[in-house]
């Protein structure tokens, strides 16, 4: 038995996994298109961090009622570049809901000026650096007309 397990890239696995890496930076790097990886291996939380684009990493599967309002309030604030939304599948069933889905949709869509709350600036998704992750793809987005590159399926 060997110390070194190379299986993983014997059977082209390690491949596969840097190439969707590859992607996955490569799409973000860009304003065009969105990263949109529906693979859990895949990490997505530092991509910001590794390519130098200021951003905001956000975990949809971790917010509770109340956190769509303070984030809102939060990215007309600070004005990132870029966004990582993760676990897009996973949202809480709680008030806030809705709001989280529209927001994913409008970000999917790369929508010039949506409108985060009744007041503040409108974000220009269109401009910014975005990546987002699931599990499954979700529900809600099929049959959406969407900007995104799919990796990892």
């Amino acid at each position: 038995m060997s110390i070194l397990d190379l299986s993983d890239f014997d059977n082209g696995t390690m491949d596969k996994e840097v190439e969707y890496l590859n992607l996955l930076h490569d799409t973000f790097l860009g304003t065009t298109l969105t990263a949109f990886v529906v693979n859990r291996d895949i990490p997505i939380n530092h991509v910001g961090k590794v390519l130098g684009i200021r951003s905001k990493y956000i975990d949809l599967s971790q917010t509770s009622k109340g956190d769509y309002n303070r984030l809102a309030q939060h990215l007309n604030q600070f004005k990132y570049d870029g966004l990582m939304i993760d676990n897009v599948d996973e949202i809480p069933d709680n008030s806030d809901r809705e709001d989280w889905e529209e927001f994913v949709r409008f970000a999917l869509k790369r929508e010039p000026d949506y409108q985060l709350l009744p007041f503040g600036d409108c974000i220009n998704f269109n401009e910014m650096h975005l990546a987002v992750r699931c599990k499954e793809y979700p529900e809600y987005i099929k049959g959406k007309s969407l900007q995104m590159v799919i990796i990892g399926v």
